[in-house]
């Protein structure tokens, strides 16, 4: 005799979002279910006991998202309930979670063609759909419940609509503790000292431990330093390399600039030569493969103008409806946005910070140093040069300054090197890092200070 009606299969990430709400749902319709949170206590080995859940389970609700195929832990879980279906009754009921019927098939070919239920119905209908399973499994007899079981799910009758869950509010510090092993257990799964999104740069990534869901990042810097450039690298690497969704809002260069911008960077081609069309051989080899590699990522441009603060709140919102997650929004620049008659340009940081709590991913805001930095001592910029100095401060998890001393200086011992400055740093270590700028393709490349002493930097 199972302990448990369900047992729910899930990323960390979909936790907040449906799997609580979904439990609470099962428990109010009579179900007994297992979900890692409220059946762990200190002490306990988390592996061990989800093995456990697992075995005492009469099903397995299975949440598959984007996030859920990219962890290695939630995988084995699947894995553990194929193989107990094998030559037996059918055990997984898939609810699919911001993902089309081509995704499961690329992410799942062994469940593209089962019927399962969706989250963009409501919770009350999955719930319904779950209930329903568990009873048609209970009523009917051993040779026919996998064929019950499949109806039941497909037949969706909705709860009650006056379930409601509330998922905010003050959290028992045991449930904290067991976030924080299901935090630990998918870091030691990684085995990487880089745990947030990787920006392209191993030197950054490796000092900040990768960009951190739920952060602000600011990068802050004079014109002409390459902060545009620096921030297109990243998200280049973050919707290309990573796979992740992009946001990229920019209200003062349109669309096509930028997407000549990433096109030449990736493509290691002149930008002006791209603009006129007269390419080197070479150049015309490599077009069509930067241009294939934009054109599949999952990378999304915002040039609206003017553009205000509820304009990229709204549409973040909509691209994680849209695209069923967010990896990283980036905001370019501070300044260019339009002041908004219900909130002022200080409240800005504080509401980017809970944009990224709400989508769970990092945001990088770029903003202008003061013009006092040209005309001071080193030219450095420092916390003092920020605007709204105070606000972000407050609400910036990292600030990065970006210096190149070649601007400056014509004689400079390190032409086309750019220093990247954690100056202030929450989650870890402060220090500084170098980049080789590369100013004709806009593209910055990683390099130590002792190969820009060289002459190492690459200056294409």
């Amino acid at each position: 005799m199972n302990q448990y009606d369900v047992f729910i299969s899930h990323a960390s990430e979909d936790k907040l979002d449906v799997v609580r709400p979904l439990a609470s749902l099962l428990l109010q319709a009579g179900l007994s279910v297992w979900i890692d949170e409220a059946e762990l206590v200190l002490g306990d080995s988390l592996r061990r006991k989800i093995e456990q859940g697992l075995v005492r389970s009469s099903f397995g609700v299975v949440v598959l998202s984007r996030a859920f195929f990219a962890k290695e832990w939630p995988q084995k879980e699947l894995d553990a309930l194929v193989a107990r279906e094998e030559g037996q009754e059918s055990v997984i009921l898939p609810v699919w979670h911001h993902l089309s019927a081509s995704d499961v098939r690329i992410y799942s070919p062994l469940l593209a063609d089962r019927l399962g239920t969706r989250t963009d119905l409501g919770l009350q209908t999955v719930a319904g759909a779950i209930v329903r399973a568990v009873r048609s499994r209970r009523s009917c007899s051993d040779g026919a419940a996998e064929q019950s079981v499949d109806r039941s799910v497909a037949g969706v009758r909705p709860a009650d609509q006056n379930q409601r869950l509330s998922v905010g509010g003050p959290k028992r510090i045991d449930q904290l503790i067991v976030e924080f092993i299901d935090r630990v257990a998918e870091a030691s799964d990684c085995d990487s000292e880089v745990v947030g999104v990787r920006t392209g740069f191993s030197d950054l990534d490796r000092l900040l431990s990768g960009l951190k869901p739920g952060r602000l990042y600011v990068v802050a810097a004079r014109p002409s330093m390459g902060s545009t450039t620096f921030a297109l690298n990243v998200v280049a690497h973050v919707a290309t390399v990573e796979q992740l969704p992009v946001v990229y809002f920019s209200p003062l260069v349109s669309n096509q600039d930028l997407l000549n911008r990433l096109i030449a960077s990736v493509g290691r081609i002149d930008r002006r030569r791209l603009t006129v069309g007269q390419l080197s051989d070479e150049e015309w080899k490599r077009l069509p493969e930067a241009t294939k590699m934009i054109h599949g990522a999952p990378l999304y441009i915002d040039d609206t103008a003017p553009m205000t603060i509820e304009h990229i709140i709204h549409h973040s919102r909509a691209t994680k409806i849209n695209a069923g997650a967010v990896g990283l929004v980036v905001i370019d620049c501070f300044e260019t946005l339009a002041p908004q008659q219900s909130q002022s340009k200080i409240e800005y940081p504080r509401l980017l910070n809970q944009l990224a709590r709400e989508l769970h991913c990092p945001v990088m805001l770029l903003v202008t140093a003061s013009h006092a930095v040209d005309i001071q001592g080193d030219r450095h910029p420092s916390e003092t040069d920020l605007p709204v100095r105070e606000a972000i401060e407050q609400f910036a998890t990292t600030i990065l300054y970006l210096y190149r001393d070649d601007y400056y200086n014509q004689y400079s011992t390190v032409p086309g090197l750019v220093e990247v400055i954690v100056g202030r740093n929450r989650d870890g270590f402060i220090g500084r890092i170098h980049l080789s700028l590369m100013k004709a393709i806009g593209r910055m490349e990683n390099i130590t200070y002792d190969e820009a002493q060289r002459g190492d930097v690459l200056l294409n």
